[in-house]
């Protein structure tokens, strides 16, 4: 399955793919750069069905780690392929 989500911020998002019958190897990555900060892609709770995503804005130059919304894109392979 390959997909976007509209909006991905420094707030955890859930995405869920439903083509999978196990867990998938889950590829993503930031398709945009609307924040003026370095920021990177988390996940956590990574299942066969569903993970959340979040932006991680870098903080090394100020405390402020709140992030724009960003768009991301995923492609979710089931290792039944």
């Amino acid at each position: 399955m390959v997909a976007g989500t509209a909006t991905v911020n420094d707030n955890w998002k859930w995405i869920t793919y439903d083509e999978c019958s196990s867990r998938p190897v889950l590829l993503a990555n930031i398709q945009t750069f609307d924040g003026i900060d370095p920021a990177t892609l988390r996940h956590r709770d990574y299942s066969a069905d569903s993970a959340h995503l979040m932006i991680d804005e870098e903080s090394t130059d100020d405390w402020e780690t709140v992030h724009v919304d960003e768009r991301v894109g995923y492609l979710a392979m089931s290792p039944d392929w």
